[in-house]
């Protein structure tokens, strides 16, 4: 007879640890149309950077022609809050999709940095976030990284990605940047 032994999920662990820095982001705004005035959200999830309130996302959450849009607001909800923070958007690079936000809250959990530099093919990635949106909140799916150093697919010459598996779970979804754990 074969022995099975037991392993402890790592993934468990990772959504433990890194969940409390991941939150939810909703973008609403008005905007004009054929039908007169509309109310209009989108949404999406952002990773919390620092403790005192700034949080990383991607650009295309909280992207908006303000031009064509009126009475844009950004509000974000801490993981088991329901509780809107309005937050600022402090910077944005479209090119690489990615946006800094601010929010006036201090002590807040924060990810641990790792160096991506030492990423290598076939380890794990972890991704947590609001996929589909807010029903969604705290949403795990984990990948591996399938390659490293090729050349982003929308025309970006500027930056190298990782380029990993999971983006095939969602498409591409509005989750936090990929979260690495050795």
């Amino acid at each position: 007879a074969h022995e099975v032994i037991l392993l402890e999920n790592p993934v468990i662990g990772i959504a433990d640890k890194v969940g409390s820095c991941i939150v939810g982001i909703v973008l609403e705004y008005d905007y004009y149309s054929f039908f007169g005035n509309q109310k209009a959200t989108q949404e999406g999830s952002g990773i919390i950077i620092s403790s005192d309130g700034y949080i990383l996302t991607n650009n295309h959450v909280v992207a908006t022609d303000s031009n064509m849009y009126d009475n844009i607001k950004i509000k974000v909800y801490l993981p088991n809050s329901e509780e809107a923070i309005t937050a600022e958007v402090v910077g944005t690079d479209a090119q690489t999709d990615m946006a800094v936000l601010k929010i006036d809250c201090t002590d807040l959990p924060t990810i641990e940095y790792g160096n991506s530099s030492e990423c290598k093919v076939g380890e794990m990635v972890v991704a947590i976030g609001n996929p589909l949106g807010m029903e969604f909140a705290g949403s795990v799916s984990v990948g591996y990284i399938s390659a490293l150093d090729r050349k982003a697919i929308e025309a970006i010459s500027r930056i190298k990605e990782i380029v990993k598996d999971l983006y095939s779970d969602f498409g591409r979804p509005s989750i936090p940047p990929v979260v690495l754990f050795k």
